[in-house]
């Protein structure tokens, strides 16, 4: 990891800039797997779901799109690279080229908003299933009411938005490198080439976090109210429902539990674990904020596939799709199906 490392400041190596740099190209890969996992899920919810599913396809839709978008630019005109345990944020992907606002600040604060979107389509999909087994889901089936979601996510960062600015007011390049200076020096050189951004203020920089802590809390516990409500009246209607129902009803609630917890592992835990070790003192090489970064970039990815692989009809439509690329595979399911039957068979004629 240090391999570029040519001085020592305070008994830390100092990071060249080639080590950032060299970060970059490695997120394409995840950006490739991003457009691949998800355009096919696009297609098979745009086209493979049933009359069952009504307006919920495009919430599951819109969950989705969001998802690889902000994904997509965070591995491509991103490339966010953050120099922990300091509290600053460079970028390494397109965007290197555009200065320190246009640059790290603008998109930095563009990845918020992406990841508002996206927390308000996963809070959306739980909240639509409860209204639908509640039967008052006609608001959320209006068509105006996805770009609503999309303005109320907007809405949601004004909080967040205002201390961040003020926590900003003033910064030059000159502020970022006395930053460093003070708190972690290895990384002065990194500073120098101006890819990066770091509050001025440190008291506003402590309130943007404090209300960014509040406004996550308030959107994690509105999906967990609203989870706890789906699943209590599922139960509570289980008797007035049909077997088919039912199931169908449990496979679309599992599917958003399956939805929700991907964030949880790709960002919740890598950010507490970062947190962690900052607290208790531990030294943090860019191994931590690489791992970090590509654990975020697994979002996408992730939440496509569990759309794909948790209702019934994309799997399907999945597997009819493969077995006309490749009929060998087909043929070959069909034997051991023939196969296990008659094996069934036989079974049954000697007992």
């Amino acid at each position: 990891m240090m391999g570029f490392c040519s001085g020592e400041v305070d008994n830390l190596p100092v990071v060249e800039p080639e080590e950032i740099f060299g970060f970059a190209p490695h997120l394409y890969i995840f950006a490739a797997v991003n457009i691949i996992v998800n355009c096919t899920v696009t297609y098979l919810i745009l086209f493979h779901s049933t009359q069952n599913m009504k307006f919920y396809k495009w919430f599951l839709l819109y969950s989705v799109v969001t998802a690889m978008i902000m994904d997509l630019h965070n591995s491509i005109i991103y490339g966010a690279y953050y120099l922990l345990p300091a509290m600053i944020a460079c970028c390494t992907g397109i965007c290197k080229n555009w200065g320190m606002y246009w640059g790290s600040n603008l998109n930095y604060m563009i990845f918020e908003l992406d990841l508002a979107v996206m927390g308000f389509g996963l809070c959306a999909l739980m909240i639509y299933r409860y209204h639908v087994l509640n039967g008052t889901s006609e608001l959320m089936e209006k068509k105006w009411f996805i770009l609503c979601l999309f303005l109320v996510s907007i809405i949601y960062l004004i909080p967040i938005y205002i201390p961040e600015i003020l926590a900003l007011e003033g910064m030059t390049n000159e502020t970022v490198i006395d930053y460093i200076n003070r708190t972690a020096p290895q990384y002065i050189k990194v500073v120098k080439t101006g890819i990066c951004s770091a509050f001025v203020d440190l008291k506003w920089g402590m309130i943007y976090f404090v209300v960014a802590g509040v406004c996550i809390i308030f959107i994690c516990g509105l999906a967990l109210y609203y989870s706890i409500k789906s699943v209590l009246l599922l139960r509570r209607l289980r008797e007035s429902m049909s077997a088919t129902t039912y199931a169908l009803q449990k496979q679309f609630i599992y599917s958003v539990f399956v939805q929700i917890a991907v964030p949880l592992f790709s960002f919740v835990l890598p950010v507490l674990s970062i947190i962690i070790i900052t607290l208790l003192g531990c030294r943090i090489s860019l191994i931590y904020s690489e791992l970090f970064v590509k654990s975020t970039l697994l979002h996408a990815p992730l939440n496509g596939l569990a759309v794909l692989f948790t209702i019934k009809p994309y799997r399907e439509a999945l597997k009819q799709m493969v077995y006309k690329i490749f009929p060998k595979l087909k043929r070959s399911n069909l034997i051991q199906v023939q196969t296990s039957i008659t094996g069934h068979d036989n079974v049954g004629q000697i007992s």
